[in-house]
């Protein structure tokens, strides 16, 4: 009986390699753009990101055959002959159920996997709405892991274990956005040069959705390069003077993103009085009390109930 970290491995794998050759086949025979498309975005930085996408993901799945280890748990142990003691339990500390937040998301990821494979074979058969319901679903999965599993304040919150994990879940959304972007374009949306409003919902979707993945700026950065793929693709001059004007916001949201979530994750000190913390290191532990912090002394009342210095 195959136990849950070798269930999802199988799951993991089973949906990885059929997406990776429909995507790479999108990649190196991308279909013919019809010339009515107001955006399309660049090919070759959609083989960029396809590579850095497939990277990204064959390191997360790597570590889904890492052996990793429990904290070591108290042997048991029992009286034995002569007053010794002898071992009556260990425990194995090779952990079977994988990092919980790479666990959490392999549903989702076989979800979204199976998903963009069926959005690129519609694609390739000229079923472009059939393709884009595809791709939105996919996001819709992406978006639900981000925002409800990784969120700041749960425990799958961005840490040194999972940082993968949220790479490639951040990247993944950002990569369907993009190709749900090459849908819009082809499909009858407007005329060659769309109304503000289109530019303008376009522009506030993109900034809402940076702000709601914040303070962790890598949702951000993927949304900053679909805007440069599209800028540099086959689009209107409308068009792309308002993808501009959107990346040039979206870069300034992003900085402060990355700047609050360094400031964040920097350790925070106690202020300690520099004087005080000399003497403190070169006499012994038992020197070092509260009234050598930089802190609000305690009252009268209060200094009764502490220790006696020794």
């Amino acid at each position: 009986m195959l136990n849950r970290l070798q269930r999802a491995r199988g799951f993991v794998l089973l949906s990885f390699l059929p997406t990776v050759f429909f995507w790479g086949c999108d990649v190196l025979n991308p279909k013919d753009i019809p010339d009515s498309a107001v955006y399309t975005p660049h090919p070759y930085l959609i083989g960029v990101f396809f590579v850095i996408q497939v990277a990204l993901q064959i390191y997360w799945i790597s570590r889904l055959f890492e052996r990793r280890l429990r904290p070591p748990e108290q042997a048991l142990l029992s009286p034995g002959l002569d007053d010794g003691f002898g071992v009556i339990q260990t425990t194995d500390t090779s952990d079977n159920d994988g990092e919980p937040s790479q666990m959490a998301y392999v549903p989702l990821y076989t979800a979204a996997n199976f998903l963009l494979v069926g959005s690129m074979a519609a694609w390739k058969s000229d079923q472009v709405v059939i393709s884009q319901i595809c791709m939105a679903l996919n996001a819709i999965c992406q978006l639900y892991f981000i925002f409800f599993t990784l969120q700041p304040s749960g425990k799958f919150a961005w840490s040194h274990k999972n940082k993968i994990t949220h790479l490639v879940a951040k990247t993944s959304l950002g990569i369907a956005v993009l190709y749900m972007w090459r849908a819009w374009g082809v499909m009858d949306i407007g005329s060659s040069r769309p109304p503000v409003q289109q530019k303008a919902h376009c522009g506030v979707f993109v900034l809402l959705l940076a702000f709601a993945s914040g303070p962790d700026p890598t949702l951000g950065i993927c949304l900053l390069l679909d805007l440069a793929a599209l800028t540099a693709g086959h689009t209107t001059d409308g068009w792309r003077f308002a993808f501009s004007c959107i990346m040039g916001v979206l870069f300034v949201v992003v900085l402060s993103d990355a700047l609050l979530a360094w400031k964040n994750r920097a350790p925070a000190r106690m202020p300690v009085d520099a004087e005080a913390e000399t003497s403190a290191l070169q006499g012994g532990s038992e020197e070092i009390w509260l009234e050598d912090f930089t802190t609000p002394s305690p009252s009268d009342e209060e200094h009764a109930h502490l220790p006696e210095r020794v």
